[in-house]
């Protein structure tokens, strides 16, 4: 039986492209997506307004449905990706921003590892054995491929929005991303419609 008291909080009732039922978002509520597709593509869901991301250095942490999220803008550019860092689950996301061999890095508060904002990536000094010495000497900065799970970001006229992009193989940040972490845990929480219910666009 339908609850008429969930009924009433929402407007824009259809159905999905396979005749189930969907909602939009309930009244009230700032968080607005696109419409789920027929391919089964997750939909860019609004996380904040415009103004929070608009000059170089801020961050907005999110719980988006229940993954920690953070968005960054470092120098005019806003990535996104998980908060949680791979390697223990520290708070990545509040991390320092170093250059690494020319990337734009965050550095975990916990363990000081390297996350390339752009992909995600560990980035590390390499070190080589020179021969004519005996010794271990510098060989560069290296990456040990992508550890920390990155998303989609779209500015839009009203807002910064986030694709989440859970596809593909298992990313090591992905046992974390749901974990509560002083610094990231009071990331304001916005609703994913593409795994807590169907919807229409308002």
């Amino acid at each position: 039986m339908t609850n008429p008291r969930r009924k009433s909080r929402f407007r824009g009732a259809g159905t999905t492209p396979h005749g189930r039922p969907c909602f939009a978002a309930p009244v009230g509520r700032c968080t607005t997506a696109d419409p789920i597709t027929p391919g089964g593509v997750r939909p860019f869901v609004k996380v904040c307004e415009l103004d929070e991301l608009r000059r170089h250095g801020d961050r907005v942490h999110v719980l988006l449905g229940d993954r920690h999220v953070s968005l960054i803008n470092h120098r005019g550019e806003v990535y996104c990706l998980d908060s949680l860092c791979y390697h223990a689950g520290g708070p990545l996301g509040i991390g320092d921003i170093e250059d690494v061999g020319g990337r734009a890095c965050l550095s975990c508060p916990w363990h000081l590892y390297k996350v390339t904002l752009e992909s995600g990536e560990k980035l590390y000094g390499s070190t080589r054995l020179d021969e004519a010495t005996g010794k271990l000497v510098p060989d560069g900065v290296k990456s040990a491929g992508v550890r920390q799970r990155t998303h989609e970001v779209e500015k839009r006229a009203d807002g910064w929005y986030v694709r989440l992009r859970l596809d593909g193989p298992h990313v090591e940040s992905d046992k974390y991303a749901c974990n509560d972490v002083p610094g990231i845990a009071k990331g304001r929480k916005v609703r994913d419609w593409s795994t807590e219910g169907p919807l229409v666009r308002v």
